[in-house]
């Protein structure tokens, strides 16, 4: 039995890892840690039959735990990853790792250092709509991918209002931009391959100064194709989609990650369709992930050293959204 401690409660914890883990057999949520204890959490805790933290530090050095996953805000990943570490713990970081890449470099020296995983939580590779994209493109190569990622937050909002909310959101998780965008540099790099070269562009919106709201960019990978990433939070209902464009036909998706996608592949005359799961755990491939993350700790057989990739992707997310600046 894999003892799991669980910190930050928000949503990316509450409706996607603890429904996920507790589907899973070998899987136990022992501890779970946030800042106030409410009547929800009271009772998410007693029925998991948990202990419930309001202290990081108290949870990790207290309970008996084999790993933590860390749904807090980003700003705190790197002490929390560093604590967890010098007390032998496997991690299952959220994205994005970390802030900065010197944060980022600090986590995976702490994780080489005690001998445990470090896993970051990119649950798109896991999704069985991206895992076509991924078969499709082995199958017969890419020439170019879009990507797509509409959120209608701004229009839904008073600008100045919108803007408040935003700083601070900015200031715990980075901006959107790389809050998001993490996930587009991955998917487009697990299913392209390296990045050889990148082009990014972003726009302010007018009335909004936390960060830019519009953003592009484009990738050459190592093979010779190229993807494109294109998001905004000033469009009108939240999308997301992607085109995979071969010289034998494409593969397009439509869906987003939190309930039913659909995947179109179309070779001249023929066209296949797959409908995910109506199950936003599965459809979303959070309880895959959570599967291979248990299953690597339960072989005691660590992946190959990612930092690189770990480092890269962040790297390119935060030249994405500025940050690098």
């Amino acid at each position: 039995m894999v003892k799991i401690g669980i910190v930050g409660l928000g949503r990316i914890a509450t409706e996607f890892h603890i429904p996920s883990l507790r589907r899973i057999k070998g899987a136990s949520v022992t501890a779970i840690c946030a800042r106030t204890a409410t009547d929800e959490r009271v009772k998410l805790a007693n029925s998991l039959g948990a202990e419930l933290y309001d202290d990081y530090q108290n949870m990790v050095s207290s309970a008996a735990l084999d790993a933590v996953y860390l749904c807090s805000p980003t700003v705190l990943h790197r002490e929390m990853a560093i604590t967890a570490f010098n007390r032998g713990l496997h991690i299952f970081c959220e994205k994005p790792i970390a802030m900065n890449v010197e944060e980022a470099k600090a986590m995976c020296a702490a994780g080489h250092k005690s001998g445990r995983f470090l896993f970051i939580g990119y649950n798109r590779r896991f999704s069985p709509t991206y895992r076509k994209v991924k078969q499709f493109s082995e199958q017969h190569g890419i020439n170019l991918l879009l990507l797509e990622k509409t959120r209608g937050a701004l229009v839904r909002s008073t600008r100045s209002e919108f803007d408040r909310r935003a700083r601070e959101e900015a200031a715990i998780m980075g901006p959107e931009l790389l809050e998001f965008g993490v996930h587009f540099v991955d998917l487009a790099k697990w299913i392209c391959g390296n990045v050889v070269d990148a082009h990014f562009t972003s726009s302010w919106i007018e009335g909004v100064s936390a960060y830019p709201g519009n953003g592009v960019a484009v990738f050459k990978h190592k093979n010779g194709s190229r993807s494109m990433m294109y998001m905004t939070i000033a469009g009108g209902n939240r999308r997301e989609r992607s085109t995979a464009l071969a010289d034998e036909g494409t593969c397009e998706t439509d869906g987003g990650m939190f309930g039913r996608s659909r995947v179109l592949i179309t070779r001249g005359d023929e066209i296949e369709e797959f409908q995910s799961s109506d199950d936003p755990v599965e459809a979303g491939g959070f309880l895959q992930e959570n599967e291979y993350f248990l299953n690597v700790l339960e072989s005691g057989q660590l992946p190959v050293d990612e930092t690189a990739d770990i480092i890269d992707t962040l790297a390119l997310s935060l030249k994405w959204s500025g940050e690098d600046e």
